[in-house]
């Protein structure tokens, strides 16, 4: 997998036999890393087709659903937000 973050690309690898992950970032060499590792850089959700007409019926799912993927954005703004209040 392949995706670019704060502009740099980054190449997610498995290796089939020993399922280790591996992490390129930009023109570095790849290193051994663990599923969090690439969690906490992407922060993907996955479902299945039955996982979302679940999660569509309960509200607090699916508010969960909408915001986790933008919350380390939303808390920047904010903090922005507060930084700026404070120097004025």
């Amino acid at each position: 997998m392949t995706f670019l973050l704060n502009g740099i690309r980054h190449i997610v690898s498995e290796a089939s036999k020993t399922q280790e992950i591996l992490l390129k970032i930009g023109d570095g060499e790849f290193v051994l890393v663990t599923e969090q590792e690439i969690r906490n850089l992407l922060p993907i959700q996955a479902y299945s087709q039955k996982q979302l007409s679940n999660v569509g019926v309960r509200e607090e799912e699916l508010k969960r659903f909408v915001e986790l993927p933008v919350k380390k954005a939303i808390a920047q703004i904010r903090s922005d937000i507060r930084d700026t209040a404070a120097e004025n």
